[in-house]
């Protein structure tokens, strides 16, 4: 049975990053505070050593992103969670980028895709990676060649962390996002 993973989108709004990801961080404490079913003033969010955040009173994990003006926030009761957001934009040195991410008969298929498909796979395997990234609280270079999709990128093996985590990717507007947990899983939308 796939497990739920409820998932919050916002519109972020702000001057700058800063100001924009401390509005973010005040919508996000209240719902791990219901979630939790504590007092707002409770939750104490940590850091590993990684960033990955994580609050100790949540049973089951979350995960957050963010790029432009967009967010999305993830919650399930699972141990290893992960989310991840990227606008369409140009990418510096696709080519490269592509030669770490995919694999041989992968890169071979990429390379006879127009330029417009290019970019639209290259930005969607890089965002699955940046989710097993953050649901496997792992550093995101040496990950680049090291995340395998398989099954039509619906399950993604990563060897040298012994992990199998299963993949949901998509498309909201000019946005693609990638949501990684370790058991099959059905996404909630929820409002935000």
């Amino acid at each position: 049975m796939p497990t739920t993973v409820d998932v919050w989108r916002f519109v972020l709004r702000g001057a700058d990053m800063r100001e924009r990801s401390a509005g973010l961080w005040a919508a996000v404490i209240p719902l791990l505070a219901e979630r939790c079913q504590c007092r707002i003033d409770e939750i104490r969010i940590e850091r590993s050593p990684n960033g990955k955040p994580s609050f100790s009173g949540l049973k089951g994990s979350f995960s957050l992103s963010h790029d432009d003006e967009m967010a999305l926030f993830a919650v399930a009761n699972v141990r290893r969670l992960g989310v991840d957001l990227m606008a369409q934009r140009g990418m510096h040195q696709p080519a490269r980028l592509a030669r770490r991410v995919f694999g041989s008969a992968e890169l071979t298929r990429w390379q006879r895709f127009d330029f417009h498909e290019q970019r639209r796979a290259l930005r969607e395997r890089f965002c699955v990676i940046e989710a097993v990234v953050k649901a496997l609280d792992w550093r995101l270079w040496p990950a680049l060649g090291g995340v395998h999709l398989i099954d039509g990128g619906a399950i993604a093996r990563v060897p040298l962390r012994r992990a199998t985590l299963r993949v949901h990717t998509g498309e909201i507007g000019s946005y693609h996002y990638a949501v990684v947990a370790e058991q099959p899983l059905s996404l909630r939308w929820m409002n935000s």
